[in-house]
């Protein structure tokens, strides 16, 4: 049973590491180094980042022993005569899927999280770190089409409200954003249609790879926990596939759609570039962990609130770099007319969320009833890692019975439903 002093813990831990992913990405994008031709250029290398990303999935594995290790001595001591015998609960499921095939179902949506964060570093490359994590908000608008599309879900007029407030916001950020280009005070941001539109793409790959997910992980008898780690190694064996492919294309990388031996280098002489990915790794790894330990701890609204803070500190923290400590760096970002637009957008777009997901409830439209507790869904790893903690599919995430990733994927642990108070009500707070 976990501590409010625990569950505290980990939601401060979730919402800083958060925020320094996408802080850190952006800072080793735009750091410089010495490469294979001698010049200091700029290190952007969004594959190898993506790489990064999958070593750090990979981290999680040693967490996931110890779990179980500390799951072994506590069964021990409460029946002494089991010694390392596995507690009824913790015997492998001999009805469904061998081990091997459910490491397999884990290979596809690890290609999709390949393409999609490669996708997004890209567009990152062009655009502001406030204006990357605001677009990500786009994820529920491709995955409500998807729903419709492949799962066969109903959405109701709720769901296609938020959508359209979600659309609406995005549209206003990304208005701001390339009227923002032309802005000469604005560092480093050329190029930012392009960057909007791939960082877009991005989103609608990242909302398929999470209804993938569901769809093959849902009822696979594997550790949420392990899965993240399965999936990093996953990346990890793709990532040495397509390295070779990408130093073979033709690109602006000195020749090569991505040169791995001017990264190498460049991380070899320079000692802040080896700093930032050892921060970034250790960073990526407690935001998976976290999320997982705190998704049934905190009620709807606190996912919201949790996400559009963290957005919010992105952007406070690239605002002061620019006017407190390097306003030649590209790292930071400027406050130019049209960041209003942008803040109006993100408003607009947090609305979207919550009405999507069923937090802010708007009078004289119909919401279903929600599931009963044993019908909870998978919460998906890359929908924690987006930000969402469940996914964005409906069906998935009712209102008063979210469960964890252990929960859902084990059947136990399930935590009392959410209150009606963790929903907004456009009539007022609920008493």
């Amino acid at each position: 049973m976990k501590t409010k002093a625990w569950v505290v813990f980990a939601v401060l831990a979730l919402f800083v590491t958060g925020s320094a992913n996408t802080i850190l990405t952006k800072v080793l994008l735009t750091t410089k180094a010495v490469g294979e031709d001698g010049k200091a250029h700029l290190f952007q290398k969004p594959f190898f980042g993506t790489a990064n990303m999958f070593f750090a999935m990979c981290l999680v594995m040693p967490v996931y022993w110890c779990k179980g290790m500390a799951s072994k001595r506590q069964g021990a001591k409460m029946n002494p005569d089991l010694g390392d015998t596995l507690l009824p609960d913790q015997q492998p499921d001999k009805t469904g899927p061998s081990m091997a095939k459910q490491l397999l179902f884990v290979a596809p949506p690890s290609f999709f999280d390949l393409l999609s964060m490669g996708l997004m570093l890209i567009g990152m490359l062009y655009i502001p770190a406030s204006v990357w994590q605001m677009l990500r908000g786009a994820n529920i608008i491709f995955a409500a089409i998807l729903t419709v599309l492949i799962l066969r879900r109903r959405l109701y007029a709720f769901h296609w409200l938020g959508v359209a407030l979600a659309l609406l916001g995005v549209g206003l950020v990304s208005v701001a954003a390339l009227n923002s280009e032309h802005d000469t005070s604005q560092p480093g941001n050329k190029h930012a249609a392009f960057g909007v539109s791939i960082v877009l793409v991005a989103q609608a790959v990242q909302a398929a790879q999470i209804i993938l997910e569901e769809q093959l992980l849902n009822d696979l008898a594997m550790d949420p926990m392990l899965i993240v780690g399965v999936e990093g190694i996953w990346g990890l064996l793709f990532v040495a596939i397509i390295m070779p492919v990408l130093y073979l294309l033709p690109g602006h990388d000195h020749g090569h759609a991505e040169d791995s031996r001017d990264t190498a280098l460049m991380i070899k002489n320079n000692s802040l570039v080896q700093q930032v990915i050892l921060m970034y790794m250790v960073s990526v790894a407690t935001y998976n962990v976290s999320g997982m330990q705190v998704t049934s701890a905190l009620s709807g609204v606190m996912r919201v609130m949790l996400e559009a803070t963290r957005t919010l500190c992105v952007w406070l923290f690239t605002l002061a770099w620019h006017y407190l400590i390097d306003q030649s760096s590209p790292f930071g970002e400027t406050w130019t007319n049209w960041s209003y637009l942008q803040a109006l957008g993100f408003g607009v777009l947090i609305v979207g969320q919550g009405t999507y997901g069923q937090r802010i409830i708007w009078p004289g439209l119909y919401y279903p009833p929600p599931d009963p507790p044993a019908e909870a869904h998978f919460a998906s790893p890359s929908a924690i890692r987006a930000g969402a903690f469940a996914s964005p599919s409906p069906g998935v995430e009712r209102p008063g019975n979210f469960a964890s990733p252990g929960a859902a994927i084990g059947g136990r642990g399930m935590e009392e439903p959410e209150s009606p108070k963790s929903s907004l009500s456009l009539q007022g707070l609920e008493s």
